[in-house]
């Protein structure tokens, strides 16, 4: 909103309130190539276990989702990881119905600052990047020390 200037904020913060549907932040990720290999039980339950506790419970796996880690061949170069994927964070917003209004008086009354905010209460359907990174993981797209280095940067 600081570039919108003064004259106009209140028709932007207008149309934002009743207008916007979707915000989606996208970011690409390395993808294991197909030579990677199931984890060893030892090392998942230990995964596991770090996964739950750097993201407070958001990344819960279980021993029988598919991870695996890098291991590398020709294809890859034997880096381990042969392309990208779309990693996102996802907020949706109903566009009609109490919904609706619930997310216009959210924002309006400047209740929408923290991640924490952006739930069913205020009307608002949001998928973390965490959240995305914990599928990505479960189905084998992705190892734990490229979704560790996502969650730093």
């Amino acid at each position: 909103m600081s570039i919108i200037h003064g004259d106009h904020r209140e028709d932007a913060h207008f149309l934002l309130a009743n207008y916007l549907r979707v915000v989606l932040h996208q970011k690409l990720v390395p993808k294991l190539c197909d030579c990677a290999a199931a984890m060893p039980e030892e090392k998942k339950i230990q995964v596991i276990s770090e996964a739950y506790e750097r993201t407070k419970g958001v990344i819960d796996l279980e021993v029988t989702d598919n991870l695996r880690e890098a291991v590398g061949c020709s294809a890859c170069n034997g880096l381990g990881y042969k392309g990208r994927l779309v990693a996102h964070e996802t907020m949706v917003i109903p566009s009609d119905g109490e919904d609706r209004d619930l997310f216009s008086q959210a924002y309006r009354e400047h209740r929408l600052n923290l991640t924490s905010d952006l739930n069913k209460s205020n009307g608002i359907d949001y998928i973390s990047r965490q959240e995305t990174f914990c599928n990505l993981l479960k189905i084998g797209l992705m190892d734990w020390p490229s979704v560790l280095k996502q969650i730093k940067s």
